[in-house]
């Protein structure tokens, strides 16, 4: 493989001179003036394609090679591995071979299992007692074993327990907090419904009163004219009022009155005053109409604050119960979280123990 990389070496280190000769003729040539020409040179592009085509012959041809050494190196590799392959089976053959001849011997044939020794097969070797003999393994095995059997069913004994009081404190504690969101939802149910009450009540007692203040302004407006009417009443059938005015005018002028003999106005002046007073309560009659229009509108002013009132704590109240349920859903999703690090720290704490556990006593780990 070394020689390998030394020709890779260098066939690179040649391709490289090769490019580095190309490349410093080439500026040789565009630096002298009488070499260099305009436009495309066709003798050095054919020179430059020449150069190409057999550079790639040589590379194909270096490929051949080096593919050619490869195969014949691997070849030789086989061979050797091949070579050392078929020393190797002779040689386990041949220790095979006196393996089996040697165990056909008597010596190593004397003994039976849990049988009687046989003096005239054994030899000086068979009176030996190895140190570390234990005659009493197979009692001792089965001891450990029922003691091992016992210890794990009463680890899985009390893990049931301790699995059992975990399910009893989750079931207790989502009793606790079912309990306690349903006191918080009566809670909310209670007091929205005392705000609603309470702003039904505050709308009664604002409807009542304007009714109230309508009724009492309806009444005086009533009072106020029956009172104008007697009082124009009494003007037209007051006989002094009525007396004949045209005494009073001056022989001077017609708008010129005598002071001694006024008798009162004329029915075009009363008529005029009347249409004065007229036009007064008109325009008194209209600016109560402005006033009513004006508190109809403040009334209803009021009743779209209310209703956005009322709509802005329905919102509120849903974006609470919201809240509510997402940290329900929180605390219920951290208490399965929690129950599942508390499952998997306890089997990491005491193991498990599968069903091929007890299989594998009293039999050979070979």
């Amino acid at each position: 493989m070394v020689v390998l990389q030394d020709e890779s070496m260098d066939k690179e280190r040649a391709r490289i001179e090769a490019m580095r000769a190309r490349a410093q003729a080439r500026t040789a040539r565009f630096m002298d003036s009488r070499l260099r020409t305009m436009g495309i040179d066709k003798e050095y592009l054919d020179r430059q394609i020449y150069e190409k085509q057999e550079t790639m012959r040589l590379e194909r041809e270096a490929d051949m090679q080096e593919a050619e050494s490869i195969r014949q190196t691997v070849a030789s590799m086989e061979q050797q591995e091949n070579v050392k392959n078929a020393a190797k089976a002779r040689e386990l053959q041949e220790l095979r071979a006196t393996l089996d001849e040697q165990a056909q011997l008597p010596k190593n044939n004397a003994l039976a299992s849990n049988g009687e020794i046989d003096l005239t097969r054994c030899g000086a070797s068979s009176v030996q007692v190895f140190s570390g003999e234990d005659n009493g393994y197979n009692d001792r095995r089965k001891a450990q074993q029922e003691e091992l059997k016992q210890w794990t069913s009463h680890q899985m004994e009390e893990k049931a327990e301790s699995v059992r009081e975990e399910r009893e404190n989750a079931m207790n504690y989502d009793k606790v907090v079912l309990e306690q969101n349903a006191i918080s939802c009566h809670q909310a149910q209670q007091d929205e419904y005392r705000r609603s009450e309470l702003k039904r009540a505050v709308q009664a007692e604002n409807a009542a009163r304007a009714e109230e203040e309508r009724r009492m302004r309806r009444l005086e407006e009533k009072q106020l004219a029956e009172t104008h009417r007697a009082h124009v009443g009494s003007q037209h059938s007051n006989p002094f009022l009525s007396e004949d005015t045209d005494y009073a005018k001056s022989a001077i002028s017609d708008h010129r009155v005598r002071p001694d003999h006024f008798k009162g106005f004329s029915n075009d002046q009363v008529q005029l005053l009347v249409k004065g007073n007229a036009d007064v309560l008109a325009e008194k009659m209209a600016a109560k109409k402005e006033a009513e229009m004006k508190e109809a509108e403040w009334n209803e002013y009021q009743e779209d604050l209310l209703r956005a009132a009322e709509e802005l704590d329905r919102q509120k109240d849903e974006e609470k119960r919201e809240q509510i349920r997402q940290q329900n859903e929180e605390l219920q999703a951290q208490r399965e979280e929690l129950k599942k690090k508390q499952e998997q720290m306890k089997r990491d704490r005491f193991g498990a123990i599968g069903q091929g556990f007890f299989q594998g006593f009293g039999t050979s780990c070979r």
